[in-house]
């Protein structure tokens, strides 16, 4: 195997947010199943009928709106995160990294861009 170092100078704030976002947003899914159980729960629990549909679709709305609110934020908090990394990489120089390319004379790999 081929070691290379590589230096991980900038990222597009945009690309870093959609990878949040998605990443938040499915954990805003898994979020919105529990508390669809729990609501389920609560309702076959419950003694008040007057109460079951109520709660019910404020469970439905949870369920809509957690993917959505957590998606939204991490997309929000991951550009702005690439954006304060590309500012603090510009003074530090940004992160070392070591890739290990497979041996063979045509390595899958391109060779980094020269002059970002």
């Amino acid at each position: 195997m081929n070691r290379t170092s590589m230096k991980l100078a900038r990222v597009r704030p945009a690309s870093v947010g959609r990878m949040a976002g998605a990443t938040c947003l499915a954990f805003g899914a898994l979020v919105g199943l529990i508390g669809a159980v729990a609501a389920v729960v609560g309702v076959a629990r419950s003694s008040d009928s007057h109460l079951d549909g109520f709660l019910l679709l404020i469970n439905g709305v949870i369920m809509v709106l957690a993917p959505v609110v957590h998606g939204a934020i991490g997309f929000l908090c991951g550009s702005v995160g690439g954006a304060v990394y590309n500012l603090v990489a510009r003074f530090e120089g940004g992160i070392e990294c070591e890739i290990e390319l497979p041996a063979g004379p045509a390595s899958p790999v391109a060779a980094p861009p020269q002059g970002m």
